[in-house]
């Protein structure tokens, strides 16, 4: 594939997404959102969502014309990606949960 025919391609997805996220059933989850919808979708502020694109921890946004949404499959990605809070341990799921797992948190 090429350049143009992805791009065509993609301009044609955001169209679809746009028109359809307007009228989804609720049990659909659109697969893209706006600023508001994403930063509330990675559970921050909007302002603190424009940091973390700025940083480089979340992904920067797509356009279409003066549209911009981001991609839930590239926000859950980043979220997966952010560090660990336990020291950067790698998490392996119930493993973790036995009392020989790592320290508990810090919260402060």
């Amino acid at each position: 594939m090429n350049v143009e025919t992805i791009n065509a391609a993609l301009a044609a997805l955001m169209v679809f997404v746009m028109a359809r996220s307007r009228s989804l059933p609720t049990h659909v989850q659109p697969a893209a959102f706006n600023l508001a919808n994403s930063a509330a979708y990675v559970n921050f502020a909007p302002n603190t969502f424009r940091k973390l694109v700025d940083d480089g921890a979340m992904p920067p946004p797509r356009r279409y014309g003066a549209r911009l949404v981001w991609l839930r499959a590239e926000l859950d990605r980043a979220l997966a990606l952010l560090p660990l809070a336990n020291g950067g341990k790698t998490w392996t799921g119930a493993e973790d949960a036995k009392p020989e797992g790592p320290a508990p948190l810090d919260w402060d």
